[in-house]
């Protein structure tokens, strides 16, 4: 299926934050673009591939972006799930959702009702807005 523009938007945002705030090196970012090689693509967990997978000797991030349309499907929540129970397997480790800033708050206010008693993995939510 072919990703909008606003989906394919957010996924640079969550590589431009972890590459530009969070300091990882772009080498150890895989992210699942049409034109990425098969080998550099995120691997599948749980099920589902992520957006966005990294994977260093200090940190572990599993980052995914949703549009208006598809944050809140159950779908979306089953791939939330997998991904931060992935994530609680590793130290130092995070789960990044993007969203369009309309739904920013809405976001992290769901992943707090979803994961209250998370405290290994840590969650935060941007927009589309982040950075600029």
């Amino acid at each position: 299926m072919a990703e909008s523009d606003i989906h394919i938007s957010l996924v640079c945002q969550l590589k431009k934050y972890i590459i530009d705030y969070l300091k990882i090196d772009h080498g150890f970012v895989l992210v699942d673009a049409s034109s990425t090689l098969k080998n550099k693509k995120p691997p599948i967990v749980g099920g589902y591939i992520p957006d966005i997978y990294v994977k260093t000797k200090n940190t572990f991030i599993i980052a995914d972006a949703k549009t208006a349309k598809d944050w809140q499907s159950k779908h979306s929540l089953d791939q939330y799930n997998a991904f931060v129970c992935e994530c609680a397997k590793h130290e130092n480790s995070m789960f990044l959702l993007a969203v369009p800033w309309q739904y920013e708050r809405s976001a992290h206010s769901r992943l707090k009702f979803l994961f209250p008693a998370q405290t290994s993995v840590k969650i935060e939510v941007i927009s589309d807005m982040w950075g600029l």
